[in-house]
């Protein structure tokens, strides 16, 4: 069938237990055993367990499931999020991430232009968009980085072409934007592509800055006084909220600390290294009947990150209220400790390695090569256009 988004009756749906808590619906028409390859009916399919995971943790969220080729990928309904199960499992294979965030990351870039700004940027430039003062107030509230871009944007409506160049004070050169109607329209459907280039910038300079050091990417994060920094972080995934840096407990200083699940206040722990720094260490080892092999060792960076980023997980979530108060963060759990660092590298045995100290790490620590966060970013964007 071809749904009209403002008819379809979900009540029709078929509704499946799948833990206590958790039911997940089905489109009636949708032949979803056939579609997975099953002989019968079943509950199993793809990424289940992670999504099943990831409503235990956002409850208020219901799911419909269909097959229907005109849901692109994803459509809220009356408040409900109805998803073309083959563009669900296809974003899940295609994500560089571990099961564990997969559902996250697909309803994440779904609601991404809602997460790249703050709640009250959303409130202000959607619910006054109306009003042209309430605009201009609204805007002026966003970092530099954005409102360069709106203005970039948006220029080409004035008479004025010079304005954005010779007034330094946002509201003002705003203002002379501003007094066109299409201007007004143009600010709520240009939003989202100006928020895309600002991604696609990020990208572009991690691709330009692979020989750098740590200090140079932690430096681009904080740029004047960290104004830039919200938006910056999101190169670790859009999914990811409420960054902080440098956060001290017991005089030892994190990277980065990320909030993952405000619910159930889980974190997400990163230690940044240089994009050049090695992975492994490889060596020649002369066998016992004379020939030769590469031996693959972690590097010494890797080996010292990984206490590292571990001891500070501890010392999280041992911090009393006061410490994390201190930090800005509730008490709570480290679910996942991220160590960034070098790039992969295109050869077949290197890869088995890295697959192989990947799969073989506990749940809560990982790997991530700057490699890997490119490639992500590339997903994200992608994404995003396709559902502008």
């Amino acid at each position: 069938m071809s749904i009209e988004y403002n008819k379809i009756d979900l009540e029709k749906f078929k509704a499946i237990k799948y833990s206590r808590n958790i039911i997940l619906f089905f489109d009636p028409d949708g032949k979803f055993h056939q579609f997975l390859g099953h002989k019968r009916r079943t509950r199993l399919f793809p990424y289940h367990k992670n999504l099943i995971e990831f409503l235990e943790q956002n409850s208020e969220m219901n799911v419909y499931f269909t097959l229907d080729e005109s849901i692109e990928s994803y459509r809220k309904i009356n408040g409900c999020f109805l998803v073309n199960m083959k563009e669900y499992i296809k974003f899940c294979d295609e994500i560089q991430s571990k099961t564990s965030g997969r559902a996250q990351a697909f309803f994440g870039k779904h609601i991404a232009m809602e997460k790249v700004l703050a709640s009250e940027e959303i409130d202000k430039i959607i619910l006054d968009n109306s009003n042209e003062q309430k605009i201009i107030d609204a805007l002026n509230k966003m970092n530099p980085e954005t409102q360069s871009r709106v203005l970039e944007n948006l220029s080409i409506f004035t008479t004025d072409k010079n304005a954005t160049d010779n007034d330094k004070n946002f509201a003002k050169a705003f203002e002379k934007i501003i007094l066109n109607p299409k201007v007004q329209l143009s600010i709520i459907q240009s939003i989202p592509k100006i928020q895309i280039e600002t991604l696609k910038d990020h990208k572009k300079f991690l691709e330009e800055n692979l020989d750098k050091n740590e200090t140079y990417i932690q430096n681009w994060l904080d740029e004047n006084d960290a104004q830039f920094r919200k938006q910056r972080c999101l190169i670790f995934g859009l999914e990811f909220t409420d960054h902080k840096r440098e956060g001290e407990l017991s005089s030892k200083r994190f990277d980065l600390l990320t909030r993952q699940s405000e619910q159930n206040n889980e974190y997400v722990l990163f230690e940044l290294k240089s994009p050049k720094d090695k992975v492994f260490e490889t060596k020649e080892v002369i066998n016992d009947n004379g020939g030769k092999s590469v031996e693959y060792i972690l590097s010494s960076s890797v080996s010292r990150a990984i206490p590292q980023i571990l001891h500070y997980k501890e010392l999280f979530e041992n911090a009393s209220d006061d410490d994390l108060e201190k930090i800005g963060v509730k008490k709570g759990k480290i679910c996942k400790c991220v160590v960034l660092i070098g790039q992969r590298q295109d050869d077949p045995l290197w890869k088995s390695h890295f697959m192989s100290i990947k799969s073989n790490f506990s749940s809560g620590l990982e790997i991530w090569t700057y490699t890997d966060l490119i490639n992500k970013l590339a997903v994200t964007i992608k994404n995003l256009e396709e559902n502008l």
